[in-house]
């Protein structure tokens, strides 16, 4: 993760600024590799980023030619998982848990990191309850 969580890379930084809305601190920032999400083209190279204010998304900011962009994730129902495989670890976000929502590449040997992003993401989910037994006296 990024050392200063305040601070971005300056080749993603101005996507950063166009994406969000309200002035946001950023939580953490990992570089990875965008394999499936929708708006970026398969294996593009850049930054995933959480922020303190919106537990609700992730922003993936990747360089695009010249200039730069960001792609914002909405996690609202969704669920994440870390596959480890042979060359990488995956970070699969997942909606409802079904089918495949987007997923990210890290570096062999970052399980921990992969781990603790997952963890963070589906600590901010809101709990799934268990509908009540209504009884009858």
């Amino acid at each position: 993760m990024v050392d200063r969580p305040g601070a971005l890379p300056a080749r993603y930084a101005s996507a950063f600024r166009k994406e969000k809305l309200l002035n946001e601190t950023i939580a953490w920032a990992v570089p990875c590799i965008g394999k499936y999400l929708r708006g970026v083209a398969a294996n593009s190279s850049g930054l995933l980023i959480a922020t303190n204010e919106d537990p609700g998304k992730l922003t993936f900011a990747v360089r695009k030619g010249w200039g730069s962009r960001a792609q914002t994730l909405h996690l609202e129902g969704c669920r994440a998982e870390r596959e480890p495989k042979f060359l990488s670890e995956n970070l699969v976000i997942s909606p409802g848990g079904k089918g495949t929502g987007a997923v990210f590449l890290f570096e062999r040997g970052r399980g921990a990191r992969g781990q603790q992003i997952v963890e963070f993401i589906n600590s901010r989910q809101p709990a799934t309850r268990a509908p009540q037994q209504s009884t009858v006296a």
